[in-house]
């Protein structure tokens, strides 16, 4: 079970889950079925094997309503745990789609809603600035490459993360006018000038940097809008697997990263279908 799943209460949320969806009860039914079975007979290869089955089961829906509590809080809150969660999201993905047992629509359904969330969650934030930035830079360069850099101050904590930003930047501009009145005053007027070009230079690339940011940011609430559309209709759990494979694909084009194992979930979504 993924680390922090022990401290927090989610027992009754499982339970209802599994009272509220009938796939869900009719699995665990069975299961409940074959352990009266074999109550008073001595165990053997198919009891172990439905015991061992059930376990997973256990196991893949309890992290996926643990991750479902906890996705936004991490990604948004605590950024390098964040980043952790995501790996972990998809190795439940992937306990499911190799146990043929526990495979039904719901499950298929919404353990592909998180996993197209762990891209969209932090692509939405940086979109918005609701989040700790380093996250969402991290997505975003992922999805732009290097024309989206991560800045090293963004990986200290909201807010001190643009204080720091912006007080080293108006240190430097300071220290730069008193070097360049420095110069004038001792008659070093050419060198005064090469400072002062230098200085100009670096806030005219700064201007530049800005007007860019913003054209990419732009870019990246168009990938988001759309991506969100494909997260809810998957979320409705009313939508053809292989329509919504053939969107990924075109934002896959548009430099969006899909990870690999949603398609094999879109595949099973459209045999279920």
């Amino acid at each position: 079970m993924p680390e922090g799943k022990d401290s927090w209460d989610g027992h009754k949320e499982v339970k209802d889950l599994i009272s509220r969806v009938p796939d869900l009860h009719r699995i665990n039914i069975s299961f409940e079925k074959t352990e009266k079975e074999y109550a008073d007979k001595s165990y053997d290869d198919e009891y172990l094997k439905s015991s061992d089955e059930k376990e997973i089961f256990d196991n893949v829906l309890w992290s996926f309503v643990f991750y479902k509590h906890e996705l936004g809080k991490q990604l948004s809150e605590r950024p390098f745990t964040g980043l952790s969660i995501k790996e972990e999201i998809f190795e439940n993905a992937k306990k499911y789609l190799d146990s043929k047992f526990i495979h039904n629509s719901f499950l298929t359904s919404s353990i592909l809603t998180q996993a197209i969330d762990t891209e969209l969650v932090p692509l939405e934030c940086e979109v918005n600035g609701t989040t700790h930035p380093i996250i969402g830079e991290i997505s975003a360069q992922k999805v732009l490459g290097p024309a989206y850099p991560v800045k090293w101050s963004n990986f200290l904590p909201y807010p001190w993360n643009k204080l720091v930003s912006y007080g080293l930047s108006l240190i430097f501009f300071i220290i730069g006018i008193l070097i360049i009145s420095f110069f004038l005053s001792a008659d070093l007027n050419w060198i005064a000038w090469i400072i002062t070009i230098l200085l100009a230079w670096h806030y005219i690339h700064k201007i530049f940097l800005l007007i860019n940011s913003t054209r990419i940011k732009r870019r990246l609430a168009e990938l988001c809008a759309n991506l969100r559309i494909i997260r809810d209709e998957v979320a409705s759990h009313s939508y053809d697997g292989k329509v919504i494979a053939e969107r990924l694909k075109k934002l896959e084009n548009d430099g969006l990263y899909v990870h690999s194992l949603v398609y094999p979930l879109l595949e099973l979504s459209a045999k279920k279908a």
